[in-house]
């Protein structure tokens, strides 16, 4: 089994030079962590949002 995470950070929310980067980062990686523990391995995917309400990305556990 294989988790498999992908987050694009070309976006305003990921601005370079912008302070909050690494904050906006991390709480995304917290909402994921969260997520994964919710859904028990049920939903093995699961699309990324960032702060402004785009889709960012994707994570899922792939393989039994």
């Amino acid at each position: 089994m294989r988790f498999k995470c992908e987050i694009n950070m070309d976006n305003d929310a990921f601005k370079p030079f912008d302070p909050d980067l690494n904050f906006e980062l991390s709480k995304i990686i917290k909402r994921i962590a969260k997520e994964v523990n919710e859904i028990e391995c049920i939903e093995r995917t699961k699309t990324i949002w960032d702060i402004n309400g785009n889709k960012i990305g994707y994570w899922k556990i792939i393989g039994d």
